[in-house]
């Protein structure tokens, strides 16, 4: 599990991560977090997430992290505080990496990423709040430049190093 951020434990409690611990990064930033949050707007306030709800058919149920990821784009406001709670939670872990291994970059991947600079910029708004102006990090974030397809990519190295 070296290296995999998604179960860094960034809380005491949240919804039970697949690892088995609550409190992982992934309950809070992962695509089916993402959705869940979503799913949750809906059913307590559904006015507040008409596009949200219009880009899933009209069903809470149905609500995806590219729904998500889509409205706030579109200026949504609903969608726009769920992708910040989410940028707001992967900055802490992230900071936390910086502040141990002080990287000269972080590649962001998996399907999360692809939401670009509506997760990517928030994400450097609140590395900044919550850092300290005497340990400024110069470590770049960006996103993987081969998308959803970089596991693929690794695994095939990986397999065409061993065989």
């Amino acid at each position: 599990m070296a290296g995999e951020i998604g179960h860094l434990p960034v809380s005491d409690s949240g919804a039970l991560c697949s690892c088995g611990a609550r409190g992982c990064l992934e309950t809070f930033c992962s695509g089916t977090a993402i959705a869940r949050r979503g799913q949750e707007w809906a059913a307590r306030r559904p006015e507040g997430v008409a596009r949200l709800l219009e880009l899933s058919g009209s069903t809470a149920e149905n609500i995806s992290a590219r729904a998500v990821v889509e409205a706030a784009t579109e200026g949504d406001a609903a969608a726009g505080q769920i992708i910040r709670e989410t940028a707001r939670w992967l900055a802490r872990a992230l900071l936390t990496l910086i502040r141990l291994l002080n990287p000269d970059r972080i590649i962001l991947g998996g399907g999360v990423a692809q939401a670009g600079n509506v997760l990517v910029g928030p994400v450097y708004e609140y590395l900044e709040e919550l850092g300290s102006p005497t340990l400024n990090p110069s470590t770049e974030i960006v996103l993987a430049e081969l998308g959803t397809y970089s596991a693929l990519y690794g695994a095939a190295v990986l397999a065409s190093e061993v065989a």
